[in-house]
């Protein structure tokens, strides 16, 4: 499970392979565009990642983007990648797809 209703616990969508590869592409042209507007950064990293992002927060760790305060929600496994464009490329994908 990945995206939950916090007030019910249902599943709000299940992700697919195909989706979740669809879902890192979207990420990575958008870390892409991130990294064009800023004028700098090196992209091999946060490329890299966008696979194991999208499967994390859309298919494995609970949260519901509708509740970001949620307390039953599945700690932030990159936080530690939040120095770069990667976290915007997520919340922005978990928002349209």
């Amino acid at each position: 499970m990945a995206l939950l209703d916090s007030a019910s616990g249902k599943l709000i969508r299940d992700y697919s392979i195909q989706e979740l590869t669809e879902a890192a592409n979207l990420m990575r042209g958008y870390d892409l565009v991130a990294l064009c507007a800023a004028g700098s950064g090196h992209a091999g990293g946060t490329l890299s990642i966008m696979d194991i992002t999208a499967a994390l927060y859309l298919k494995v760790a609970n949260h519901d983007p509708e509740n970001p305060n949620w307390a039953n929600r599945e700690p932030d496994y990159l936080v530690w990648r939040s120095q770069g464009p990667e976290p915007v490329s997520r919340s922005c994908v978990r928002r349209i797809l």
